[in-house]
């Protein structure tokens, strides 16, 4: 199936934020710790070229017929990253 954003919504597909060195934690946590995810969100679009940066809190997540499409609008949109990651 093929989504295509309307009225100014891009539709995006998200993109794993690089992670650091894996370091060892000096304070014993649980074992479903997760850390806490940033602000922002970084997702490709197929209008545009390069990584596009919004914030989570903005994304909205549509599932259809087994399907989830991730949609921004594009004036959330706070900045390209292009170039070597």
């Amino acid at each position: 199936m093929h989504a295509e954003g309307q009225n100014g919504y891009l539709v995006v597909s998200l993109v794993e934020e690089p992670s650091g060195p894996n370091i060892e934690s000096l304070v014993l946590l649980p074992e479903d710790y997760q850390k806490e995810k940033s602000a922002y969100v970084f997702g490709t679009a197929q209008e545009d070229d390069g990584i596009l940066v919004f914030p989570r809190s903005v994304l909205e997540e549509i599932d259809f017929g087994g399907e989830t499409f991730h949609l921004v609008s594009a004036k959330y949109v706070i900045c390209k990253l292009q170039g070597e990651l």
